[in-house]
C-alpha cells in the first residue's frame, strides 16, 4: 500500500529494523499475569502483588522501553505507602522503505536510523497519589540524559532529554542506555483497588526524534528547505502510525482485598 502526503512525497509500507537492543522485556504480553518483582538491591523491598493488565512496547521493545515494580519496604507495618522502582532503556531502530516524488515514476529505498532525544514518562494513578514532595529523580551519572519530574498528584510526570553535547564526552544526539532500579517516588493507596497506567511518550517530530543515520532520503546537494519537507514527511507518513498515542505502555491492578 502506498501512503502519499500532503507535499507530494509517496512512502510505501515501511519495515523497521531493530539494532542495539539493550534491556529486552521479550514480547508483548497482553494477558493478566501476576506482576512480580525482581528488584535485587541491599535494600530490598517486598513486591507489592500488582497484576499486569497490559504490558507493550513498539518496535519490537527496543526504542524505548520500561518496566516498573511496586515494593513495600516496611512490610511488618500496616502501611499504605509503596515505593515505584523503573527500569529503562533506550535504543535506536532503522526503518526502511520506499518512495518517490511526484516528479518521477521511480521507487528510490530509502534507511534511516532515528532514536529519542526527547520524552515523557507519564503515569495516571487512579485510587492512588504521588504528591510532588514523593518523588524522586534517579541519579543519572553514568547515562547521556537529564530527568525532570513534573505533573499532579494523580498523574506524575518524568521528562528525559539528551544532554548537551558539551556536557557529554561521546557525542550522540539521541538517548542512549538504560536506568536500573531506580526509585521514582512514593506512591499513597487512596483505596482498596486501585490502578496505575504508565505510557512513555513522544511528540513525532525533531524536537522528540532524533535521525542519527539515513541512506537515500537526501545527500549533500540537498537543500535545507527539501531536507526539512523530506524530513516531515517521514515523520508524519512513517513514524507519526507507529507512535502517535505512545512508545511503550504499562498497565498495573492491585486490589487489597484479595491479599491474604
Amino acid at each position: 500500500m502506498t501512503i502519499e502526503n500532503w507535499q507530494g512525497i509517496n512512502f510505501k509500507e515501511s519495515n523497521p529494523i531493530i539494532i542495539n537492543p539493550i534491556f529486552n522485556s521479550g514480547p508483548t504480553k497482553k494477558s493478566s499475569e501476576l506482576y512480580i518483582s525482581s528488584y535485587n538491591s541491599s535494600t530490598d523491598g517486598e513486591a507489592v502483588p500488582f497484576e499486569k493488565l497490559k504490558s507493550e512496547h513498539k518496535y519490537n521493545a527496543n526504542l524505548v522501553v520500561f518496566d516498573i515494580k511496586i515494593l513495600n519496604f516496611y512490610p511488618q507495618e500496616q502501611t499504605q505507602k509503596f515505593a515505584i522502582i523503573l527500569d529503562i532503556s533506550f535504543g535506536e531502530v532503522y526503518e526502511n522503505f520506499k518512495y518517490k516524488n511526484k516528479f518521477s515514476l521511480l521507487e528510490q529505498e530509502v534507511r534511516v536510523r532515528f532514536g529519542v532525544k526527547f520524552g515523557r514518562l507519564c503515569l495516571k494513578l487512579t485510587n492512588l497519589s504521588m504528591p510532588l514532595n514523593m518523588r524522586q529523580v534517579p541519579n543519572l551519572e553514568e547515562f547521556n540524559g537529564d530527568i525532570t519530574s513534573m505533573g499532579t498528584d494523580e498523574n506524575p510526570v518524568w521528562q528525559f532529554k539528551v544532554k548537551h553535547q558539551s556536557e557529554i564526552t561521546e557525542k550522540t544526539s539521541v538517548l542512549f542506555g538504560s536506568l536500573n532500579n531506580k526509585e521514582l517516588g512514593i506512591i499513597e493507596l487512596l483505596n482498596e483497588t486501585c490502578q496505575i497506567q504508565a505510557t512513555f511518550q513522544v511528540d513525532i517530530n525533531s524536537n522528540d526524534l532524533g535521525i542519527t543515520e539515513q541512506d537515500g532520503l537526501w545527500n549533500e546537494q540537498t537543500n535545507k528547505k527539501v531536507k526539512e519537507t523530506k524530513l516531515r514527511a517521514f515523520f508524519k507518513n512513517v513514524i507519526e502510525p507507529k507512535l502517535k498515542n505512545y512508545v511503550s505502555k504499562l498497565e498495573l491492578q492491585y486490589d487489597s482485598t484479595t491479599i491474604s
